[in-house]
Order: structure tokens, then C-alpha cells, then sequence
């Protein structure tokens, strides 16, 4: 799968919820989906590669 970037503020967030919740959610998996409001107040689902913890490597952004 082909990385995209993110824009750093939104990367920042999305980061800080996924290491929030990466314990209960995210720690057992390797292609993960984090559902959340973008810096645009859109809706996005970010689909991304789990190498632990703070270690994401973003795949996919889906506007839903």
C-alpha cells in the first residue's frame, strides 16, 4: 500500500486519538481504521499500518 501524508496539524491529532485508544482498540492489529473529524470538521476515516505504538504508517483517508 502506498503512503499518503497528512498535513502536520491534522496529523497530530489523528495521532494523539489513535495513541489514546491504542490499547483498547489498536494493540493486536496491523491494518487498522481510526474514524474521526478531520481539521476540516468533515468526517474521514484514516486507514492505516500498525508497527506499535507510535508507529503509524498511513495508507488511506476516506471522507464518509
Amino acid at each position: 500500500m502506498e503512503q499518503i501524508f497528512l498535513d502536520r496539524k491534522e496529523y497530530a491529532k489523528i495521532v494523539s486519538e489513535i495513541n489514546d485508544n491504542y490499547h483498547s482498540l489498536y494493540r493486536e492489529k496491523k491494518l487498522c481504521a481510526h474514524f474521526s473529524v478531520g481539521i476540516d470538521n468533515a468526517y474521514y476515516i484514516y486507514y492505516f499500518e500498525n508497527h506499535g505504538f507510535d508507529k503509524y504508517r498511513f495508507v488511506g483517508k476516506v471522507e464518509f
